[in-house]
């Protein structure tokens, strides 16, 4: 049975503490350090100040070189264990790895055998649309080894059973349902096929409403043609001997019942013909 044994120190042991004067030199420095607490240089004092400074950094160093070394010579077995322990676990490694490559492939292989048995499952179904194929309903899911095959093919026919509900809803839209199937047959999306449906016929009204105002518009505009008075185009005059073409103006008073879509028109009209209009009040 392989089985890592620590020899020593044994697991219920503890390492042993780093014993030093501590609390004795805790004790020491606290006192010494007071008197260095409130004290102000001078001019005077500079020189023992900075002698002063240079003790107390040499002792502060010796503390941390103590602690440096002391670390060192505990990490140094730890290194070596850690060394070793690496050297143990590369084999073991290398064998996890060609474990799992072999693993791998055979989860990779189900999978492949999996999408077989579905893809039969899809052709096996006589009755579906050109454009419903299986890479557009795929669900990777489907080939998960907790999903059984029973509820992909359930989900098969939940999907096939959607997609004849959302085309006979498509068949009766009151218009532009072949545009809306096809868009639905490109995208799969019922939503935007009926709010496409619902677009173009929304165009077709405004357009025959502004086709019929067009209309209505004319018609009022021949029919005030229609009541204007027939006279003359021309009048020839005879002057100094010469001939000459003149058209003769008259005045005539009417009356019109008409909207404002219509007086524009009327008014267009008589602009483009130099026809001068004088509201009567």
């Amino acid at each position: 049975m392989l089985e890592l044994q620590i020899i020593s120190p044994k697991p219920e042991q503890k390492f042993p503490q780093i014993k030093w004067n501590y609390e004795e030199l805790k004790a020491e420095i606290a006192e010494a350090m007071q008197d260095y607490q409130n004290l102000v240089v001078t001019a005077d004092s500079e020189k023992d100040c900075k002698e002063t400074r240079a003790k107390l950094n040499k002792l502060r160093t010796a503390i941390e070189t103590a602690r440096k070394d002391m670390k060192k010579k505990i990490n140094e077995p730890l290194k070596i264990f850690e060394e070793q322990v690496k050297e143990v676990e590369e084999p073991i490694d290398t064998a996890i790895r060609n474990l799992d490559g072999q693993l791998q492939e055979l989860v990779e292989a189900r999978k492949e055998q999996k999408r077989k048995d579905i893809e039969v499952i899809w052709n096996g179904i006589a009755k579906k649309p050109k454009y419903l194929t299986l890479e557009r309903v795929w669900n990777d899911k489907w080939l998960n080894a907790t999903y059984q095959m029973k509820q992909v093919t359930q989900d098969i026919n939940d999907i096939l059973k959607k997609d004849h509900e959302n085309t006979e809803t498509l068949a009766k839209l009151p218009k532009y349902a072949y545009e809306a199937m096809q868009y639905y047959a490109q995208t799969l999306d019922i939503a935007s096929a009926i709010d496409l449906a619902n677009e173009h016929a929304e165009i077709e009204r405004r357009k025959a409403e502004a086709e019929a105002k067009k209309q209505e518009q004319e018609a009022a505009g021949h029919e005030a043609e229609k009541n204007l008075p027939n006279v003359p185009q021309n009048e020839v005059k005879k002057e100094e001997g010469t001939e000459r073409n003149e058209e003769k103006l008259y005045t005539f008073r009417f009356e019109v019942r008409i909207t404002a879509g219509q007086a524009k028109t009327l008014g267009d009209f008589c602009r483009d013909h130099g026809i001068k209009l004088t509201q009567i009040k």
